[in-house]
């Protein structure tokens, strides 16, 4: 599907899905990749995903009832936005200005190998073949404990899981197909603005991390021009005035020097004096 969607915006120079439109029969190698894909991963069979989900659906089912229900709501959720990429992307009237085509066979070939495999892999693992499972698995151990446990679950189960991805399909069909208005948007208008513009999380995220670490780039680059270019400009104007003061009195002046050593003697002598009223005292 990665393939797939890079194939678009190959196609079209743009990522943005409200550009796209009736791709299905500019681009139907593409198209047909895709909705493999999207079946595959919501679930139905006889595509690989049904398999795996299958596999997670039942262990959830055995461990937690909670995280099996959970598990349904994300199967619905993720087929709804699966497949509002299908029909908004290629069904419908074209929104875009430039006219499409389908990739070279170099972009096609990588998603048709894929594509086959996603629509038969899922049979190398079954419960009436596993050679290859047990090959994975079969003699793998931690511990005494077997890594290939087997899950099984009720067969509603399964059942369960397909009529809410076929549910999923249905209802994606219903909003970006036929533009179909439900009540609850109606009824919930903030729910809805708030569902479409992804409860702001891109504007938060440019908010907290974009804005956030350019400001603390910028508090950065001031603590490094007025903190520490500032220490170390003083330091230089210090080395330089102890050097400058250095040069005045290396003058070659002998009143200089012996006013210098009277200057040190005197010195020396009020902190000894100190020190000694200090220790005396």
């Amino acid at each position: 599907m990665f393939l797939a969607a890079g194939s678009v915006i190959h196609a079209l120079n743009t990522n943005e899905i409200d550009a796209m439109g009736g791709l299905r029969k500019k681009m139907p190698v593409t198209f047909a990749v895709f909705l493999i894909g999207a079946l595959a991963l919501s679930g139905i069979p006889p595509f690989s995903g049904y398999f795996s989900k299958e596999m997670i659906l039942s262990a959830a089912y055995e461990k937690n009832l909670l995280l099996f229900l959970i598990a349904l709501v994300t199967v619905f959720f993720t087929t709804v936005y699966m497949f509002k990429l299908v029909f908004v992307a290629f069904t419908g009237e074209p929104r875009h200005e430039k006219s499409p085509h389908e990739s070279p066979w170099v972009m096609t070939l990588p998603m048709i190998i894929l594509a086959i495999l996603s629509t038969v892999a899922g049979f190398v693992n079954t419960p009436w073949f596993t050679p290859f499972g047990d090959w994975l698995l079969g003699g793998l151990s931690l511990s005494g404990v077997h890594l290939a446990e087997e899950h099984t679950a009720p067969l509603w189960v399964t059942i369960a899981a397909i009529l809410v991805a076929l549910f999923g399909i249905f209802m994606a069909n219903l909003f970006y197909r036929n533009h179909f208005i439900c009540p609850v948007v109606s009824a919930l208008p903030v729910l809805h603005k708030l569902s479409r513009n992804k409860f702001y999380i891109d504007e938060l995220y440019h908010f907290i991390f974009v804005k956030g670490l350019k400001g603390l780039g910028k508090l950065l680059s001031l603590f490094d021009q007025y903190i520490v270019e500032g220490l170390v400009a003083a330091v230089v104007y210090l080395v330089n005035g102890i050097g400058v003061l250095h040069a005045k009195l290396q003058n070659g002046q002998v009143q200089v020097y012996g006013a210098v050593v009277f200057l040190g003697l005197t010195l020396l002598l009020l902190v000894f004096t100190f020190f000694a009223k200090g220790v005396l005292g």
